[in-house]
């Protein structure tokens, strides 16, 4: 939902530069992209290694 209000906001703020509406829309795109990659990778770095005897 954050994704998706960022670009409706970005429509908002930008009526008539279509350039910055696309800068924005990258930035919250990039920004999308690299919290989901931190978030996978402090759950994945949280969980315990399975004992490898099992």
């Amino acid at each position: 939902m954050g994704f998706t209000m960022s670009i409706f906001i970005t429509l908002l703020a930008f009526p008539g530069s279509q350039s910055l509406k696309v800068e924005a829309k990258l930035g919250a795109l990039a920004d999308s992209f690299i919290l989901g990659y931190a978030l996978l990778r402090s759950a994945r770095s949280g969980r315990t290694q399975a004992d490898p005897g099992l």
